[in-house]
Formats: C-alpha cells, sequence, structure tokens
C-alpha cells in the first residue's frame, strides 16, 4: 500500500481515536494521537505532520483556540487541519472561528465514516487513490465486524 501521508489526530475520546487510527491507516495515511492540544505547537513541529484533524472538544483549550495557537508558530502556519466533531459548528459562532484561524473543513463525526475522512483527506493532500482502493464495494476495518460500505471511493 502506497504512503499517502502523515496524520496528527487530536482527540479525546480514545475508541474515537482508535476507530479513525485504524481506518485512516487501513487507507495508507501514518497516524499519530495525541489526547489533547496543549501541547499541539510541540507535536507540530516535532513530528511534522502532513496534515491535522483537530477536535472541538478537547480538555483545557478548544479548538478554535488550539488553532489560532498554531497559526502563530512556523511549523502550523500554512498546516491543512479539519475540524472533526459531534459538536454542533453551528453553535456560538464556533464554525465561524475555526475557518477564520485557517481550517479547511468542519466535519461531524456522527456523519463520517473513517474512510470517508481518509478520501477527503488524500483530496486536501492532492494525493490519488491505489486502484485497489476504487472497488465500489469494500470491507471498512474501522467499522464494527469490518461492515461493507456500498459507497464508491473519491
Amino acid at each position: 500500500m502506497t504512503r499517502r501521508g502523515a496524520v496528527l489526530l487530536v482527540d479525546d475520546d480514545p475508541a474515537m481515536a482508535e476507530m479513525y487510527r485504524m481506518g485512516l491507516e487501513a487507507h495508507g495515511f501514518q497516524v499519530t494521537i495525541l489526547p489533547d492540544a496543549v501541547d499541539l505547537s510541540r507535536a507540530v513541529a516535532e513530528l511534522q505532520p502532513d496534515i491535522l484533524v483537530l477536535d472541538w472538544d478537547l480538555p483545557g483549550v478548544k479548538g478554535d483556540e488550539a488553532l489560532e495557537r498554531l497559526r502563530g508558530t512556523d511549523k502550523g502556519r500554512s498546516l491543512p487541519v479539519f475540524m472533526l466533531s459531534n459538536f454542533p459548528g453551528t453553535r456560538n459562532g464556533t464554525i465561524d472561528r475555526v475557518f477564520r484561524a485557517g481550517a479547511m473543513a468542519w466535519l461531524e463525526k456522527v456523519n463520517t465514516r473513517p474512510n470517508e475522512l481518509a478520501a477527503k483527506l488524500a483530496t486536501a493532500l492532492g494525493v490519488e487513490e491505489t486502484p485497489s482502493s476504487l472497488q465500489t464495494e469494500r470491507s471498512d476495518p474501522a467499522l464494527p465486524g469490518g461492515a461493507m460500505s456500498a459507497e464508491p471511493a473519491t
């Protein structure tokens, strides 16, 4: 499998983070998980990920605050960032703040399966799908019991 890029995933829910890690790795991404954004700038400087997936509701700091701090650093200034949260982005101007801070997308966990996130990250990074991932029905290892996804790969 072709390596598609390094993802830094920041999520305080271990089960959710593990589900997305497994799904992204099944699609060729290398994934590092952080349980909070307290040391996000340092982690980005050390790990130099290709893309960041950031939860909104994290212990100690909200996603927009973490993103604003990150944008003030050399390594974080131009890093592509996807927000992935079950927090309703339309509440209290939340989504506006993260887009002003430079997020590329706001995705709801409840509506974003791991294979869908992988496809969106690949598109953002300009990575082509491999022929083996173009099948219209495939097992998604991050879904319970390896459930089948009937959606085409994008």
